[in-house]
């Protein structure tokens, strides 16, 4: 490629630096672009004029440089000074005619614009080191990509950002989460309400806005994919990274402030909706922005937190918006927004669903239950509802009110939330009643009981024999009947778990043979049923789970 060098060289009217040649400024050299002057650069410019003995790249008011071509270099200690505005532009026209990225390769603090215009159909890459914009930043077409490099913006105020949308944005695309680079930061942010028009990839605008009521500050925010329980870093082994991936937004906003104490700020943060998990999108009147803090029990929400975000109570939250207006553009219809005031302290914030399951242990079982499974064994029930924090179940039971001692543990449940045991020839037991609790244990060590349960041992029922199976069923279960125990008008019946009759069956004759019924169960939902039969003179109960 030819290089153009230029030395001192002063253009007011319109220049074009053409064809393939490159525009280079060494030690002293300087290019000034005067009032109302306009150059265009087709190929790479290069700026290592040294400002320290008059050397730089000058663009004076209303001066304006276009370049076409694919890398800006700033070197060592050169500037680009004055207040005029310097734009990137994507493709280039013949006989020349490029349409791939750009490239911004800073050499150092000093590398700066007064106004800098995104104007690309690619995208615009910034390598080796930061690059600040001292005014305005406009955004014609586009993205700006930081990798692993701050951009920020301003000069003793929050600078202006123009032309911002879901195509136009800074890209935060930090794959190193727990670093302190990567940020779009925006100098002395006060009561105005400030927007961070950033995304963790080209195609995902998820901005933040910002407004702080406190001290004026400078703020930096940036965004990474997924939302983890240590905050910036994946830990497979920490109990609420399930329920982390699970209920939030699969995004984490890392938000700083230049000196800590005195904010008081008001954040809303805009999402994509496709990013929303199953559980998420069921529940999204529970939604909260959640901020993570590093330490628990949290209490740093409306109420106590077991994991180290923290918590709002379920009738504090709510829906977020069903578009997204962070944009200069119309509003976005696929994305929403959620906001939080009063937050004075800062790192990743998230947006999650209330769930039971962050509350202190007691909270955490809701349902248990003992009964009859037939005439000898006893089933015992439960369900959970954030399973992922405990460390070991252990089932106790007690007979005739004495000790209680360990019948069954089970490890770590991991994600499943409905349990249940047979506690087999509990009938031969030579004891008027059994009592059964649940002992839980928390990753964290903290210990809890579920209430107790009773079961009668003696005197059960009137000898009538219920012999239904496979339990758990899938398809169908057989029952089998002792007919010397059944009247004319004995009736078995099905009942889910809110009462209603699913299967009904009346015996209309006598039989001197073993009655025996086949019942579907292909159509019915997975849970937890109740067969009955009742007679005359005879009646009994047992637990059916139908399971597919």
């Amino acid at each position: 490629m030819k290089h153009l060098i230029l030395f001192s060289f002063l253009f007011l009217g319109s220049w074009k630096i053409f064809a393939q040649n490159s525009a280079k400024l060494f030690g002293t050299d300087s290019m000034f672009i005067g009032d109302g002057g306009n150059i265009s650069i087709w190929g790479n410019f290069y700026n290592a004029g040294n400002s320290s003995t008059g050397g730089s790249l000058i663009i004076k008011s209303n001066g304006y440089v276009k370049m076409y071509g694919d890398t800006l270099q700033n070197m060592g200690a050169s500037q680009i000074a004055g207040t005029g505005s310097f734009e990137m532009i994507r493709p280039r026209p013949t006989p020349y005619a490029s349409s791939l990225g750009q490239t911004i390769i800073s050499g150092g603090p000093t590398m700066s614009f007064s106004n800098f215009t995104v104007n690309t159909t690619a995208a615009i890459q910034l390598k080796n080191y930061d690059l600040k914009v001292r005014d305005t930043l406009k955004f014609i077409s586009g993205c700006l990509v930081l990798n692993n490099n701050d951009l920020i913006l301003g000069n003793g105020y929050p600078g202006v950002i123009t032309g911002y949308n879901q195509n136009s944005f800074v890209v935060t695309n930090n794959n190193t989460r727990d670093t302190l680079k990567g940020f779009l930061k925006r100098e002395q942010i006060g009561s105005t309400s400030i927007v961070f028009p950033i995304g963790q990839a080209i195609g995902d605008y998820t901005p933040a806005m910002i407004q702080n009521t406190g001290t004026t500050d400078d703020f930096k925010v940036r965004v990474f994919d997924s939302v983890y329980e240590d905050g910036y870093v994946e830990n497979l082994y920490a109990p609420s990274n399930v329920q982390a991936s699970l209920r939030s937004v699969q995004r984490t906003w890392d938000i700083r402030e230049g000196i800590k104490g005195g904010s008081n700020v008001n954040l809303t943060l805009q999402y994509n909706t496709a990013t929303e998990p199953t559980i998420f999108s069921n529940n999204r009147s529970r939604a909260f922005i959640s901020h993570y803090t590093g330490v628990y029990p949290n209490t740093g929400g409306d109420t106590v937190s077991n994991w180290k975000w923290d918590l709002f109570k379920r009738n504090s939250t709510a829906a977020p918006s069903s578009s997204g207006t962070l944009t200069t553009g119309s509003a976005i219809a696929s994305a929403a927004m959620k906001s939080r005031s009063g937050i004075t302290s800062f790192s990743p914030f998230s947006i999650t669903t209330w769930f039971a399951g962050a509350t202190p242990l007691p909270v955490q079982l809701i349902a248990f239950d003992a009964e009859w499974v037939n005439n000898n064994d006893a089933m015992l029930a439960w369900t959970l509802a954030n399973p992922e924090i405990i460390s070991e179940m252990t089932l106790e039971r007690s007979l005739d009110n004495g000790s209680f001692e360990t019948i069954n543990k089970f490890a770590a449940p991991k994600q499943q939330n409905n349990f249940n045991m047979v506690d087999i020839g509990l009938r031969n037991m030579a004891s008027d009643y059994a009592i059964y609790r649940l002992k839980l244990i928390e990753l964290n060590g903290s210990i809890s009981y579920s209430d107790e349960k009773i079961l009668k041992i003696k005197g059960k029922n009137s000898g009538l024999v219920i012999n239904a199976f496979p339990n758990p069923a899938n398809k169908s279960f057989n029952l089998i009947l002792d007919p010397a125990l059944m009247e004319v008008d004995a009736k078995v019946t099905l009942t889910n778990s809110l009462g209603q009759i699913v299967f009904e069956y009346t015996i209309n004759e006598n039989s001197n043979s073993t009655i025996s019924l086949e019942i579907p169960t292909l159509n019915l939902s997975e849970g937890i049923y109740h067969l009955n039969i009742n007679s005359s003179s005879h009646a009994a109960q047992q637990k059916l789970i139908i399971m597919h």
